[in-house]
């Protein structure tokens, strides 16, 4: 805002130099709102040519997420209704032990919050985990007896990729801090 008022208080000058010329309220009120504007896109400019670690962006980010694989792995949990419902439930118990892991008597959620977390974290690491090894156990082939895993899994073990690079503890959070919504 000082640039803006800057810009238009050069101008006032100008103008009282010029003998009989004066600046009008709105003509005021426009070049305030087209420095507003030079402002904002200097800082978009600045921003797009900065250094993504100077700027606080992860260099490998993917829709807001840590990394594509963190974004693959919410997607598919929030996309399928029965996968969505086993994220939630996860969350839900892993707040309920926090709450019960906890030495006060009555914890508030922000309080809770860190170690549901850690655990939501590890319950769906595991469960992904476990899930990635019936994929490769019962996709054997086509001459594998076994029956093959539901395609929700397979997919959603494919899309991922590379498991270790998920940030389970960024996604366990969103469904955690759903669930502290719900006790709010």
């Amino acid at each position: 805002m000082s640039k803006t008022t800057d810009m238009a208080d050069a101008l006032n000058v100008i103008a009282a130099q010029r003998e009989g010329f004066t600046l009008s309220e709105h003509a005021r009120a426009d070049i305030e709102r087209a420095a507003e504007v030079l402002s904002w896109l200097d800082r978009q400019a600045d921003y797009r040519t900065a250094d993504p670690i100077t700027r606080g962006d992860a260099l490998d980010t993917h829709n807001g997420w840590a990394n594509r694989e963190t974004w693959a792995a919410h997607l598919h949990l929030t996309n399928d209704q029965g996968l969505y419902s086993l994220a939630l439930d996860i969350a839900r118990d892993a707040v309920y032990a926090a709450h019960e892991q906890s030495e006060q008597d009555d914890p508030r959620f922000h309080e809770v919050r860190p170690r549901a977390v850690t655990i939501t974290a590890d319950a769906l690491r595991d469960q992904l985990d476990e899930w990635a090894a019936e994929v490769f156990y019962l996709d054997g082939g086509p001459n594998d007896p076994a029956p093959a895993a539901p395609r929700v899994i397979r997919m959603l073990v494919d899309e991922i990729g590379s498991r270790e690079r998920v940030d389970w503890r960024t996604v366990a959070a969103s469904f955690v801090d759903e669930i502290g919504e719900e006790r709010t």
